[in-house]
């Protein structure tokens, strides 16, 4: 698969309605990638979430715990030097 690196561009072939649930799962964790680097992780959550749904077996499951790995956190020395 190529890697297109424009969000619109991703969006734009999801709205084909002819797409194997396989290939949607693959352009949503491709989607999901962009928005994460960009920092929009709500977004980032989403789209694996729901390549995940489609595909249990596509890379968006792990990312999609990763993402809850992160965002669970917590480090209470951070706080008290």
């Amino acid at each position: 698969m190529t890697h297109p690196t424009d969000i619109s561009v991703l969006t734009r072939l999801l709205d084909d309605s002819t797409l194997s649930p396989g290939r949607r799962a693959e352009i949503l964790f491709e989607r999901g990638k962009l928005y994460w680097r960009e920092g929009n992780h709500t977004a980032a959550v989403a789209d694996y979430a729901a390549a995940r749904d489609l595909d249990s077996s596509s890379p968006a499951a792990v990312a999609l715990q990763h993402a809850s790995d992160i965002a669970s956190f917590f480090n209470p020395d951070m706080f008290n030097p």
